[in-house]
């Protein structure tokens, strides 16, 4: 069975395609990043009804354009231990898988006073019971309906930085940056209302200015940032100052 990976072709043998979940996926990684449990699971159960490829996309924004790489084998003897690596090297041929195009704005795509909207995401109760679990943050104001009662919220409320942490990840969803930003250098935050488990939120970002000097290779750009829930009433503002990419000159 052939299974289609980023844009890489892995020839997995029948008699590979009974070894365990986990064993495999601690097992196979190209670069040192392992495939995830569904898309193993997928490949498994592909094999199970007769397909003869199982093709998914692990991060599909960062799959290379054409699959024109070599085909390595898949070796049974090869998986030992459930953390041992195939040894295998996709960039044994690097002009055959080229590195994936930016599909992000460039520093001179930015526009003053341009406006990005991203999608919505809704706040859950998961999100702040992982988050506390992840920050050690367990005040009793996020994680204690009865206290949270008491106060002037009149119940839980989020986390602002988990707030502002999924507003960054809605952000970078828009694609905008997608390989195109090469650092965050400063957040400037205002929590101006609380959000609740069950609001749902999104992120509006403004172009404030464009560095008019900017380096060779990169520039900075600043963002106006408004976070709003589902009555557009804005939770949390700020600013982003963030380091793009120039575009590079084409050559003649």
């Amino acid at each position: 069975m052939r299974i289609l990976w980023r844009n890489v072709t892995w020839q997995l043998e029948p008699a590979d395609e009974h070894f365990e979940l986990e064993t495999v996926l601690n097992a196979w990684s190209t670069g040192g990043e392992a495939l995830q449990v569904r898309e193993i699971r997928t490949l498994l159960e592909a094999s199970e009804t007769g397909e003869a490829e199982a093709a998914f996309q692990y991060h599909r924004q960062h799959d290379c354009e054409t699959p024109v790489c070599s085909t390595p084998s898949f070796e049974p003897a090869s998986v030992v231990t459930a953390t041992a690596t195939v040894p295998i090297d996709p960039s044994s041929n690097p002009a055959a898988c080229p590195q994936p195009a930016a599909r992000g704005l460039y520093f001179e795509e930015f526009t003053q006073d341009d406006v990005h909207v991203s999608g919505g995401r809704t706040v859950t109760e998961a999100d702040i019971v992982a988050f506390a679990g992840l920050s050690g943050d367990f005040n009793p104001l996020h994680t204690n309906q009865q206290y949270a009662e008491r106060t002037i919220f009149r119940g839980r409320v989020a986390h602002g930085l988990l707030v502002h942490s999924i507003a960054s990840g809605l952000a970078n969803q828009m694609g905008i940056f997608d390989g195109t930003i090469v650092a965050l250098q400063e957040m400037l935050i205002r929590y101006q209302a609380p959000v609740r488990p069950g609001d749902t939120i999104h992120v509006q970002l403004t172009v404030l200015l464009r560095d008019p000097d900017p380096a060779r290779k990169r520039g900075s750009v600043r963002f106006g940032v408004q976070v709003l829930n589902q009555d557009e009433v804005v939770v949390n503002d700020g600013e982003w100052l963030t380091m793009i990419a120039r575009r590079r000159p084409t050559r003649g």
